[in-house]
């Protein structure tokens, strides 16, 4: 999968609102504040009907933020990002949207040409979850406890035992309570079995999950290894307190997310562009902020993120093959993956742009930077490189 972090990396993520998907993410049959609302469908509502687009744009919605990008324009951005971020250029009615603030969502609807979105209405903010603090509050009010976490062990052990209807649980710090959430609506059972082993530590224990943790974290497994690259997949993860599976897609039409509904009903796809008529195979090719004349390889994904690992290199154009490359201490080459947005110029000097369109680097300078390699083998063969490293800045 170009551009994707590692299966085991997806499959073991930190939600970006929620903790490990064993312990510390729940809700219930009366969930938290924090859990009630869902992740709102990025398709443009039924009864709006667009234009036709001008040749080379596509009718897409898209989710995220709006911020006031480097030419000045404003640009829409993935949910939460605002500053140094590969965002969309938006041209139309802004209407009221809020600009710059990393916890405030909108969807446009508009026309799609690879660099801006021509906004056929004014945006309209929608509320994510993703972006809200994470409540663990204990849905069982006035439970309190003064005790440690020492039987949540022996708790864990029974929810082991009963994973047909085990649906998750977490911590509430403030209270000192467990809180423990089933399937189905008589916990009578569950309840006398957790009573046996808890000891003086209250745990409050509710039903009414649509779905077991098993089956999410089936469905989790499921959705990366079937759609991946359909969907421009950057990450995937279990909500417990919301009963669901999330992942964080760079596109999406109707068809792959009728494929996303027949795997499991309990997944939710948050699609930075959604194709509202057509295909994501359709969607012009993004444009970098400052286009240059190289062509350079770059990550798949608009969404940051990766290995950590720290290069050592110094950066080198061949003129003759007109591209990029790292060159290591032996004077071995490496193929740098960028950011997606990254560009690059020929020069004098030969020079690669940010995402911003600013001089990131210059041919001959040595260069410090995040990433890991061997994630894109396949590429490694251009610019006559042995091995590649994908930038994580």
């Amino acid at each position: 999968m170009k551009g994707l972090i590692s299966l085991a990396a997806i499959l073991t993520l930190v939600a970006l609102a929620c903790g490990d998907s064993t312990i510390d993410t729940a809700g219930g049959a009366d969930p938290p504040p924090a859990s009630t609302a869902a992740v709102p469908s990025t398709t443009a509502p039924p009864a709006t009907v667009l234009p036709p687009p001008p040749d080379g744009a596509t009718q897409v919605a898209i989710t995220g933020t709006l911020t006031t990008g480097p030419d000045g324009l404003v640009e829409v951005c993935k949910p939460g990002e605002v500053e140094g971020c590969f965002g969309v250029a938006v041209d139309g009615d802004l209407g009221d949207a809020a600009l710059g603030d990393p916890a405030r969502a909108h969807l446009l609807v508009g026309h799609y040409d690879g660099r801006t979105i021509t906004l056929t209405e004014p945006p309209l903010a929608i509320d994510l979850p993703l972006l809200r603090d994470t409540d663990f509050s204990t849905p069982c009010d006035g439970l309190t406890g003064s005790g440690g976490t020492d039987a949540i062990e022996a708790v864990q052990r029974y929810m082991t035992t009963v994973p047909g209807s085990y649906a998750g649980s977490w911590w509430d710090d403030e209270a000192r309570v467990f809180t423990v959430w089933f399937t189905g609506d008589d916990v009578a059972e569950h309840q006398q079995a957790i009573d046996a082993v808890r000891g003086d530590a209250p745990v409050c224990v509710i039903g009414g999950a649509d779905h077991t943790e098993a089956e999410l974290l089936t469905a989790q497994n499921d959705v990366v290894a079937e759609l991946a690259d359909e969907l421009g997949m950057a990450a995937a993860w279990t909500d417990t307190l919301r009963n669901r599976v999330v992942v964080d897609a760079e596109h999406a039409d109707a068809v792959v997310l009728d494929r996303v509904a027949q795997i499991h009903p309990g997944i939710e796809v948050l699609a930075f562009l959604e194709v509202l008529d057509g295909t994501a195979t359709e969607l012009p090719p993004p444009l970098p902020v400052r286009p240059g004349d190289l062509e350079l390889a770059t990550s798949d994904l608009r969404a940051r993120g990766g290995m950590d690992a720290l290069g050592l290199f110094t950066l080198r154009f061949d003129p003759e093959l007109r591209c990029f490359y790292f060159e290591e201490e032996g004077g071995g080459r490496v193929l740098p993956i960028w950011p997606l947005g990254f560009s690059a110029g020929s020069g004098p000097p030969a020079q690669v742009f940010d995402r911003d369109g600013q001089p990131y680097a210059t041919d001959g300078d040595r260069l410090e930077v995040g990433g890991g390699s061997g994630a894109s083998r396949e590429r490694a063969g251009s610019c006559a490189a042995e091995d590649t490293w994908v930038l994580n800045i």
